[in-house]
């Protein structure tokens, strides 16, 4: 059987749902602003009906319209063949939809869609047995149920970290103090984190402080080189948040710290939607207890008037900048993420999976 695309595209997006397109490419020719030649759709069509077996791959991509979604032949070991379908868009809270589309996948691809519990029940999908993430975040997927079952997830960690730090570094207004005097807290230190301390340190930003866990002891923090939660909240400046979405940090930022901070702080979020309570967040902006705030990610997405009081009209005049999570969106982060997702799978079927989440 040749490899084989499905696009099933559907014309009643919601115009909140979609992704503004880039500019066209121009016709003159450069590596970084065309495909390579493995990245290239296929042309065959099939529709997916067959179970998969030991050498034929279902893959189901639940969501082409963030990210384009590669030709996989380069991770097909010899011998194996796969079929690809395409979902323009899956609605994220139509949980029977997600579970009818990948009722016989054995390779599920997912950027923000969920997978529910009962959606990685064997039940649901009995065949399913590695979800490729294109994003860096994989808070989406059920993982006490993926792992129960063994299902690999991998995601694509650094892949949008250039693009979100390039996001950071052109905000919309004064800041309060110059560049050498502005104390940075960063929350996380991942790739992102790191990054983003760079860029501080070349904008001359000496004081970068690194934060430990919260409530962590401080001894214990001071000997991983790190600064205490609270002393960061306190001092800061400028608070960065690049942080996952876990248990552990839903809600980190809320009332308490807020009225800890420096009333000329900034916050500045790109981690996930949910870290920062949004009307905590809302009412420190009113009061003045901080002088502003960013962020591009929402507890609940795509965010709007009606789910987020940060985009309500009682927000107006208020120091806050809000974009609709596309900090991660530009041409390297789709090449990086078409990559990693392509090594992903290739890993999985040699059996040596890579950037396997836990």
């Amino acid at each position: 059987m040749k490899n084989s695309v499905t696009n099933l595209f559907r014309s009643s997006i919601s115009p909140s749902l979609r992704i503004p397109h880039l500019p066209p490419q121009p016709k003159k020719s450069h590596p970084r602003l065309h495909p390579r030649p493995h990245h290239r759709r296929p042309i065959v069509t099939i529709i997916m009906s067959s179970p998969p077996t030991a050498t034929h791959h279902n893959i189901v991509a639940l969501e082409g319209c963030i990210t384009p979604i590669p030709d996989f032949t380069p991770a097909m070991p010899p011998g194996h063949t796969f079929t690809l379908t395409i979902h323009h868009h899956t609605p994220h809270a139509d949980q029977p939809l997600v579970q009818s589309r990948l009722a016989n996948a054995d390779i599920a691809i997912t950027t923000v869609c969920p997978l529910s519990t009962l959606t990685l029940s064997p039940s649901s999908t009995p065949y399913l047995r590695f979800i490729a993430v294109m994003a860096s975040g994989h808070d989406v997927i059920a993982k006490p149920a993926s792992l129960a079952r063994g299902i690999v997830i991998s995601n694509s960690p650094s892949s949008n970290v250039d693009a979100v730090d390039a996001w950071l570094s052109s905000p919309d207004g004064e800041r309060p103090l110059p560049m050498r005097e502005e104390v940075v807290g960063i929350l996380g230190h991942g790739a992102v984190g790191k990054r983003i301390a760079e860029l501080c340190r070349a904008l001359g930003m000496k004081s970068i402080l690194v934060s430990g866990r919260k409530g962590a002891a401080a001894t214990t923090e001071e000997e991983n080189g790190r600064t205490g939660f609270e002393e960061v909240i306190r001092t800061a400046s400028v608070l960065f948040l690049c942080v996952p979405r876990t248990p552990e940090t839903m809600g980190l930022l809320s009332t308490g710290e807020f009225e800890a901070m420096q009333p000329h702080a900034l916050v500045v979020n790109v981690s996930r939607g949910g870290v920062v309570d949004e009307k905590a967040l809302a009412e420190a902006l009113k009061s003045g207890k901080i002088a502003g705030a960013a962020t591009d990610v929402f507890e609940k997405e795509p965010a709007g008037p009606e789910n987020s009081v940060l985009l309500g009209e009682d927000t107006e005049g208020l120091n806050l900048v809000t974009t609709p999570h596309v900090a991660w969106a530009s041409r390297e982060t789709t090449q990086n993420y078409q990559d990693t997702v392509i090594a992903n799978l290739k890993a999985f079927l040699e059996q040596k999976p890579q950037n396997v989440v836990s």
